[in-house]
């Protein structure tokens, strides 16, 4: 058998977030694809090699592409222009920064700046660009027509489209005359001099696309609102972006800040509501954040679990899912996770009846049924989502707030999204993404509904449901997947579970907000969310009371 490895989504919910929703969400826009601009310099690379009849090989257009990545990341470091990010997405920044603060008279264009060979565009971009249609990848046997109009020919290289060609011209007129392209470009030969990849880096840097007359800015624009794949949802969030920004300028907003104001309407002393014509996205998004409520609380009962196997010598001989539930009886109380959260609650445990966890929690709200509880249990409520995914935060090992405090957070988002009118809206579609097995939002309430029906359901069914189907067997559906890769963390032995020592970290999965509030600062349509005044500009405003922009 393979060693174990570390790895990570042993439950598989993250593959729902990262493959199916955000996708449905922010098409064409990832985590690791932060600066528009990279869009216009990678095309303008490859379309550079391709005009220089270079050999169409992949070994010649990574002699041709490090020299170039390498100056460009050193150069972004070096710019000193108004509106520069820091090093935050700069591709190479582990090794290019402490090198651009050197300052050295002049740079080795074949420095090893990065492992993989095509750099970011292979690491990050080129998927992307693909989809949003500036490329046609090459080695897929993907024929396309000659520019020379003599038929089609499928390329073992990338190959700008039309559309990328025109991009690249864009980004050529930026640094056309610049010393670096005018005499360096692509060489791996010749030293460049400190004076040259500074100014190629004033003219070229992610942050100049922000700069009046940016040549490849209005290309940018139009492809992120017009082209690739579902450009109208992409320009829907987009648009809601802007809606928020505009209500919450006066205010820092950063991704937690954005997961509260999107969930609760809130987050500190800043407040959201959409407007009206943008309701469709603000539920598909608000599900999304339901789902990482939902998943946080998986992930955190599951770090749980494989400690406790891990704890209770399940690493040497082979332990019961009966000895876990055993133990839960003995831990699962209620009213201790309540203290940690400041409220009284009744002796509450694993035989008590699923329903007075329900009725307490409304209690709390004040809300006469589920249809209330959502209305009433806000962010300044002393027992919500929120609060018990921080009381998991700063107590992960607890009993209370890993085991009671996950099982309430699972109770609550369940009370605020079980409605069954919610199901027939077309945004409930993102609650039941989760493919090939995989774990739905949606699935989950429907299970719990299930379970309801059973006259007395006890929290203790609730519990073995959790840890049988969505645990266990969960985690072994997955694990089996990657393999030759050995990312069990138990596996099944003479009739029980043997565990693995290996750590299980729990977070919320990236919500690619930093990129698409990236996207937004620097085509120009907002100040960056990080700051208090993150005002819209002109054109900001008029995507979003207009709709979309010429």
């Amino acid at each position: 058998m393979y060693a174990p490895m570390t790895g990570q989504n042993h439950l598989g919910l993250i593959t729902v977030s990262n493959g199916e929703i955000l996708p449905s969400l922010s098409p064409g826009i990832i985590v690791q694809t932060a600066h528009p601009r990279y869009h216009s310099f990678y095309a303008f690379v490859l379309e550079e090699f391709w005009r220089r009849k270079l050999s169409p090989t992949r070994a010649a257009l990574i002699s041709f592409y490090r020299p170039c990545e390498f100056i460009y990341s050193v150069g972004c470091h070096l710019c000193q222009g108004e509106h520069h990010p820091g090093t935050a997405g700069i591709v190479g920044s582990d090794r290019t920064a402490s090198l651009a603060r050197q300052r050295l008279p002049e740079y080795d264009p074949g420095f090893e700046y990065i492992e993989t060979p095509l750099g970011g565009l292979e690491l990050y971009y080129r998927g992307v660009m693909w989809e949003m249609g500036l490329i046609v990848p090459g080695g897929r046997g993907i024929a396309v027509p000659l520019r020379s109009g003599e038929g089609a020919a499928a390329f073992p290289i990338d190959l700008p489209t039309p559309q990328g060609a025109a991009l690249a011209e864009a980004f050529r007129e930026a640094v056309k005359d610049t010393e670096y392209y005018k005499s360096y470009l692509g060489s791996r030969d010749l030293p460049v001099p400190l004076e040259v990849v500074e100014e190629f880096g004033q003219a070229a840097c992610l942050c100049r696309l922000q700069d009046a007359g940016a040549p490849d800015h209005a290309p940018l624009l139009d492809l992120f609102l017009h082209h690739g794949k579902d450009p109208e949802r992409r320009r829907d969030t987009f648009r809601l972006f802007l809606d928020l920004a505009d209500k919450t300028d006066g205010h820092a907003v950063r991704q937690p800040d954005f997961r509260r104001l999107i969930y609760f309407g809130e987050s500190g002393t800043a407040s959201y509501s959409p407007r009206p014509d943008l309701g469709d996205i603000y539920e598909r998004w608000r599900l999304y954040q339901a789902r990482e409520y939902y998943a946080f609380a998986l992930n955190t009962l599951w770090a749980y679990f494989c400690a406790w196997g891990i704890r209770s010598g399940g690493d040497v001989r082979p332990l019961l899912e009966e000895d876990f539930i055993a133990y839960c009886r003995g831990h699962l109380r209620l009213a201790e996770a309540a203290a940690l959260l400041g409220v009284q609650s009744p002796e509450l445990g694993m035989a008590s009846a699923w329903e007075d966890l329900e009725r307490w929690l409304l209690g709390l709200a004040g809300a006469s049924g589920p249809g209330d509880f959502d209305r009433l249990t806000r962010l300044d409520a002393p027992v919500q989502e929120d609060a018990l995914y921080q009381l998991a935060e700063r107590n992960i090992a607890s009993d209370s707030a890993s085991l009671t405090g996950m099982i309430v957070l699972l109770a609550a988002v369940a009370l605020r999204f079980g409605g069954p009118q919610l199901r027939i809206r077309p945004p409930w579609e993102i609650a039941r993404m989760g493919k090939a097995g995989r774990l739905s939002f949606d699935g989950f309430l429907r299970d719990l509904d299930a379970l309801r029906a059973h006259p007395g359901l006890t929290i203790e069914e609730v519990v073995r449901r959790l840890i049988s189907r969505y645990m266990i067997a969960q985690h072994l559906r997955v694990a089996r997947g990657k393999l030759p890769e050995n990312t069990f963390r138990f596996e099944r032995q003479d009739g029980g579970l043997r565990f693995h020592q290996l750590g299980n970290p729990v977070s919320f999965a990236d919500s690619r907000f930093d990129s698409v509030s990236t996207h937004l600062h620097e085509l120009g349509l907002c100040s960056g969310f990080s700051s208090t005044s993150h005002g819209l500009t002109p054109q900001g405003r008029q995507l979003l009371e207009e709709g979309d922009l010429p």
